[in-house]
């Protein structure tokens, strides 16, 4: 299928099938069970509907043309001597499509609410099947029925039966509730999530490497750049290319290692999760770096570039080299948020 017809969703079509005033099968005046599992009936219905007069209607919802015709290679149909009626529900896409397939006769559908005159057990229905189409445009939600069904049986559901469809829609209302839940749950994590971000520290760090090779990534040496004139491009995680070739003799100026740290926890966010890493970068006076909460920038270290010792946790780093190791969860080993701190109340006393 190279083009939807529909971009409707079930929810959106049972919706629209149910939920409103114009629907033909209006919640108010009917039992609607959705997903009626095998046990019930022969089949799975996406639709039971129960009437006044306690007959039910199956109501199939089908979204595309392809799934329509599928519905006649199975090896079942819809007849069942609970089912008093049943309908096809298309898109109004595919409504004249489906309907020149069930039936003779005019379509009249072309605009909502008019209806084709095919209501008889007819060589012009011989399945005496019904047919509703539904639409969403950019203004409203649509459906009628477009064709009536035939009765195809008569016999009202017992009170046993009455009850274990009450039953089953008891099970999609307390499934529906727990999704939700669920959702809510998500949703208010997400947001929770999001306000911490707002308020955590971070470290976003731009080093220039000169030589890429001399850190290891799951315990393998880096690929050299410079053997590789530059072809080659490094494997450390958080290395992002910032110009298409190299300038300078060594060729490895046209990547940079960009980790951003959270300070309290020395996780780099970044991080791509699974790898390890033991990090010895030269960075001679080339490690810019910018010191953010949320929004906010606190500080930066403007022209003065070299390396602060929380960058260092492993060794001494001189203010010219880079000494970590970062674990599978982008952990950085021997983290001290205190040497942040120290570094940015220095900054804060050089800007004075």
């Amino acid at each position: 299928m190279s083009k939807k017809e529909t971009e409707m969703t079930l929810e959106q079509i049972e919706t629209i099938l149910v939920c409103y005033p114009f629907s033909p099968f209006y919640c108010r005046s009917h039992l609607v069970v959705p997903n009626v599992s095998w046990g019930f009936l022969n089949h799975e219905a996406d639709l039971l509907v129960m009437s006044k007069s306690r007959l039910l209607t199956e109501v199939e919802i089908k979204r595309s043309w392809a799934d329509f015709l599928a519905d006649f290679k199975k090896s079942h149909d819809h007849s069942h001597p609970l089912i008093a009626r049943f309908y096809y529900a298309v898109p109004a896409s595919i409504g004249k499509k489906v309907f020149d397939f069930l039936y003779e006769g005019e379509y009249k559908a072309k605009r909502f609410f008019e209806r084709s005159k095919i209501d008889a057990y007819t060589e012009h229905n011989p399945k005496a099947y019904g047919l509703i189409i539904y639409d969403l445009d950019t203004d409203s939600q649509r459906c009628c029925i477009t064709v009536n069904s035939s009765l195809l049986n008569n016999r009202p559901i017992t009170d046993s039966e009455e009850k274990d469809l009450l039953r089953l829609l008891g099970l999609r209302v307390w499934n529906m509730k727990k999704k939700l839940s669920e959702l809510q749950t998500k949703f208010n994590q997400q947001m929770n999530d999001s306000i911490m971000t707002d308020k955590k520290k971070l470290l976003y760090v731009d080093a220039g490497v000169l030589y890429w090779e001399d850190s290891e990534i799951n315990g393998i040496r880096d690929n050299n750049l410079y053997d590789s004139r530059g072809a080659k491009a490094p494997a450390m995680p958080c290395a992002e290319r910032v110009k298409p070739e190299p300038t300078t003799n060594i060729f490895s100026d046209h990547y940079r290692w960009k980790p951003i740290i959270d300070v309290e926890t020395g996780i780099i966010i970044n991080w791509k999760k699974g790898v390890t890493s033991s990090v010895h970068y030269k960075v001679c006076d080339d490690c810019m770096i910018t010191y953010k909460k949320g929004d906010e920038v606190l500080c930066n270290n403007d022209d003065y570039w070299y390396v602060p010792p929380f960058l260092s946790p492993k060794g001494e780093g001189y203010g010219d080299y880079i000494i970590m190791d970062i674990d599978e969860n982008g952990q950085i080993g021997n983290w001290k948020p205190y040497e942040v701190e120290e570094w940015y109340n220095s900054q804060l006393k050089r800007e004075e």
